[in-house]
């Protein structure tokens, strides 16, 4: 075991967890059975700088540790951001390592990266070792030609070994074509979502619903309606699938009260909510679609007085950006359409 340090330095691009104010990231660092946290970066958002440093006691067969970055919630539990592995490999050897370190989310996704400097004390002593080894070895006296015998001849009456013949069997199984479709899912044994549909009408107080990072899996068309008094609700980063053009009578429970609603970074392939649907969610304050592959001309957002953020970036939308988000009467702080198919003038901006 040597002793080390790790100081972390900054966390850069940090993928935003936050709807309306700025993130407040922390960092963790998880070594052997050791774990360390920095501070919370109040209002950090995704660029920001700690400059803490930990002593790490190094151990020289666990090479790896695991970084993982935090948004600080008071209200709720604290929201995951993203995950790293530390390769120690460069500071055991070299005793010094200033890397910046890739973040992902639990499904694979970019998630920032994380600055740190790594130093390890015995690196140089390790080193030295094996500097005095090799020159040992290399100023060790060879024999002398005179003091060389000549090698008895080796007698082998033994027969050769047998020759032994591989034959190669050909397997049957052969590997699928093409990926899992979307189809797939319906034919999977009942998810825990689908479980708690059955349930949640039972919790007629329910305000607040947090399901974000995870990997749930079901329609979302059959999923919302089945949400009602819900003020909160949070199903970003699963694998919930199809589309939100769903039917007045069935998404009127959910509008009249739902205040946030976060379903990014899924699998939604279907087409955005009906013009008639979308002014039922009256007391809307953020939307947040971003990430998944709904495609479609936005309705007009007119009757959604109370909406602060709308993002729909990296979607398949089309056509001309509705004229009724650029009137002054909308109260809109953050407005993201970026990456869609969006055409026409944008004079109004």
């Amino acid at each position: 075991m040597s002793s080390g340090t790790a100081t972390v330095v900054s966390c850069a691009k940090l993928k935003d967890t936050e709807w309306i104010s700025r993130q407040d990231p922390y960092v963790c660092l998880e070594y052997a059975s050791t774990k360390f946290r920095t501070r919370t970066c109040t209002d950090g958002g995704k660029h920001l700088v700690f400059q803490e440093k930990f002593v790490v006691p190094l151990i020289e067969v666990l090479r790896e540790f695991t970084v993982v970055v935090w948004n600080s919630n008071i209200l709720t539990f604290d929201g995951f951001i993203g995950t790293g592995k530390v390769q120690l490999n460069k500071v055991l050897s070299q005793g010094f390592d200033d890397s910046s370190w890739p973040l992902q989310t639990k499904s694979g996704r970019h998630a920032g990266e994380v600055k740190l400097i790594l130093h390890s004390a015995n690196a140089k002593l390790n080193q030295q070792k094996l500097d005095s080894s090799s020159t040992h070895v290399a100023t060790t006296p060879l024999p002398s030609s005179s003091s060389k015998q000549n090698p008895k001849p080796i007698h082998n009456d033994a027969p050769p070994p047998p020759t032994t013949t591989t034959t190669s069997s050909t397997s049957t199984w052969s590997k699928p074509n093409k990926e899992p479709t979307y189809e797939r899912f319906c034919s999977q044994p009942p998810s825990l979502v689908t479980h708690l549909r059955s349930s949640l009408n039972n919790l007629q107080q329910l305000r607040v619903l947090d399901l974000h990072s995870n990997e749930l899996w079901d329609d979302i068309g059959d999923l919302l309606p089945t949400l009602r008094n819900l003020e909160f609700l949070d199903l970003s980063q699963n694998q919930f699938y199809g589309g939100l053009s769903i039917t007045l009578e069935n998404v009127s429970s959910l509008a009249n009260t739902v205040r946030f609603l976060n379903v990014s970074h899924n699998k939604l392939n279907g087409n955005f909510f009906l013009k008639d649907a979308i002014g039922l969610f009256r007391n809307l304050r953020a939307l947040d679609l971003s990430d998944n592959m709904i495609r479609g001309e936005l309705p007009s957002f007119v009757s959604l007085r109370e909406l602060r953020v709308l993002k729909l970036a990296s979607n398949i939308f089309f056509g001309a950006v509705p004229e009724d988000l650029l009137l002054t009467s909308m109260s809109l702080e953050e407005l993201n359409l970026s990456s869609n198919g969006f055409t026409g003038s944008i004079g109004g901006f």
